[in-house]
């Protein structure tokens, strides 16, 4: 007996609740049509209730039945397939693992966010061959790592300012590339920055640039 108590209770208590607040809603509306149209309280609430459940009735086929989800006949979702980008090669920065260092692996990370930036901005690279492309993330991806390793590890960002870089490729007797380039380049340098920021404080920390990455 406790147990089909247990069992019936908590659905007789959410139904009676439910029948307690339509009939609450159906004389509130009821009550106001009173106001409007000549009607009784009773044939108000009447006609409340029956508007309230054809309601239900409609809103409920439609969620059964409508687009919202898929019927019987529907056909599954499919999802669009996520862009494919072309990378550069771990082997354009080292030929060995011993000679892939930590700061190779920045490098290499962060020439391959460059270089979906510029797959991702033809327009800025009108002209220049995917190769060449390649070539330009690299280069750009060689200062990028150089600048962040004269920060401090206490800085709160390491991020790298189209500014900062052309006058880092200044000193290194570089002519700055055109600003369509840089302005594409400088968000992947960030990018690859903010996913690599704990290895990156932890290499200008230690100092281990020149030692074979541990990916």
């Amino acid at each position: 007996m406790k147990i089909i108590f247990r069992t019936f209770f908590p659905i007789l208590l959410t139904g009676s609740i439910a029948f307690a607040v339509l009939l609450g809603l159906s004389l509130l509306i009821g009550w106001l049509i009173t106001l409007i149209l000549p009607f009784s309280l009773f044939e108000g609430t009447v006609l409340a209730l029956l508007g309230i459940a054809i309601i239900l009735f409609v809103g409920i086929f439609i969620i059964n039945q409508g687009p919202f989800l898929p019927g019987e006949n529907s056909e599954p979702f499919e999802f669009e397939d996520e862009e494919e980008y072309q990378t550069i090669p771990r082997k354009r920065f080292a030929k060995t693992d011993a000679a892939y260092t930590w700061e190779k692996h920045y490098q290499h990370g962060m020439a391959n966010t460059i270089y979906e930036e510029f797959q991702d901005e033809p327009e800025a690279l009108t002209g220049i061959s995917a190769e060449q492309q390649q070539e330009i993330a690299v280069r750009l991806a060689e200062f990028g790592v150089a600048i962040v390793k004269t920060k401090s590890a206490k800085a709160t960002r390491l991020s790298v300012s189209k500014v900062t870089l052309k006058k880092h490729m200044a000193r290194m007797r570089q002519q700055p590339y055109a600003d369509d380039i840089l302005d594409t380049a400088v968000p992947g340098i960030n990018a690859y920055i903010d996913s690599a920021y704990n290895d990156l404080v932890g290499s200008i920390e230690m100092r281990d640039w020149n030692e074979p990455a541990q990916t």
